[in-house]
């Protein structure tokens, strides 16, 4: 049977911003088409959706991604009531477990890969990774549940502490993946893919310059206490994500999860936003379209769709028209497969074409069930 994908995208309207900064402050962007658009990166907006998904989800669904998994293993250890452990003991076990996961901190020296750190204000000693790691909360409770199993033996211990990592995978670490150079047997392939948001049209950049006052300035001087300029610019986005429901499946293991995954990746990509620099523009806008369609082989990019940038007084509404005749020119010249199309839109519009429309909370529903009947569909 055929892998079968969720394709997902969203127009969105985004007032002045600058959500996704380059080294020098500017907001990014990117050439497409000849011209320079607005970008924000796929990392910035995937670190949204794991707040999302951290504020918003069981967090015992949810990995960490963290230097201070050595530590928090020691968190683990020390909250199990094992008074027979000294802190010496403590330290032992979780440097060995880590040494195991992370052949880097093996050989002469087992904590090679583990930097100690100290607090400059308090003293307080803690343990880090050189590098982050992604975690699940859940898989650090059962590599802790190894660690103190004094009745294995070394190969039985090494093999269940790998194990740990392999199994009981975090929602986002399923989603989002994981990537250890130093130990491929726990990497954790993505079964998502997100695209940096696109802007439709050619971006204009323009300067805030702006002025602070002293509230209680002591002298006569007249003027600013300070002052400076921030790069902004104002833009219609597309964005676009996909999902592998087999790589998710091999992931989280059922089918369930699966479909739960896939409506709360869904929620988390319409609902999150970057949080750069919003206390000064307050970019809070929510998207004016959302597509989301199951289908079969491979995942499809409406992208190509605004190769022409964008022109008019409605951008919006353009955009929007441009990507449905865009996907219907696609579905026909290639005789595209769908399980399922759900569009929602704020305006009315050419959207429906592409499916029926509805709100969101149906869109989403409508969206795991198509998925759930999908996955029990490969299996008989």
């Amino acid at each position: 049977m055929p892998n079968h994908f969720v394709d997902i995208h969203v127009i969105q309207t985004l007032p002045s911003n600058n959500l996704n900064r380059d080294e020098t402050g500017s907001p990014k962007t990117t050439t497409y088409g000849g011209v320079r658009r607005a970008r924000v990166s796929s990392q910035a907006w995937k670190a949204a959706m794991r707040k999302w998904f951290n504020k918003n989800l069981d967090l015992n669904k949810m990995g960490v991604r963290t230097k201070n998994v050595p530590q928090l293993i020691i968190d683990e250890i020390n909250s199990r009531g094992r008074d027979d452990l000294t802190e010496e003991d403590v330290i032992n076990r979780m440097t060995d477990a880590m040494a195991i996961l992370l052949p880097k901190s093996s050989g002469k020296d087992k904590k090679s890969g583990i930097n100690q750190v100290t607090d400059e204000a308090t003293g307080d000693v803690s343990y880090q990774t050189e590098a982050l790691f992604m975690i699940g909360r859940k898989q650090i409770s059962n590599l802790v549940d190894v660690m103190l199993n004094d009745d294995l033996d070394e190969k039985e211990r090494k093999d269940l502490i790998r194990r740990a990592l392999q199994e009981d995978q975090a929602m986002d670490a399923s989603l989002f993946g994981r990537m250890v150079a130093d130990s491929p047997a726990i990497n954790v392939d993505a079964a998502a893919q997100v695209a940096h948001a696109m802007g439709v049209s050619r971006v204009i950049p323009e300067f805030d310059f702006y002025t602070a006052m002293d509230d209680f300035n002591m002298t006569d001087h007249a003027g600013s206490a300070m002052m400076g300029t921030i790069e902004f610019n104002s833009s219609v986005l597309y964005r676009y994500a996909d999902i592998s429901l087999d790589q998710l499946k091999e992931n989280l293991g059922n089918d369930e999860a699966v479909a739960t995954a896939v409506e709360d990746f869904v929620k988390a990509f319409v609902y999150s936003m970057p949080s750069g620099k919003q206390n000064t523009f307050a970019a809070q806008s929510l998207p004016d379209a959302v597509v989301v369609t199951i289908r079969p082989e491979r995942p499809v990019s409406y992208a190509d769709a605004f190769i022409e940038p964008v022109e008019g007084k409605n951008l919006t509404n353009t955009a929007i028209d441009k990507m449905v005749d865009y996907a219907k020119s696609l579905k026909s010249a290639y005789d595209l497969k769908e399980d399922g199309s759900f569009v929602m839109y704020v305006n009315d519009g050419n959207l429906k074409k592409l499916g029926s429309p509805m709100d969101l909370n149906e869109l989403v529903a409508n969206v795991g069930n198509t998925v759930r009947d999908v996955l029990h569909n490969d299996e008989n």
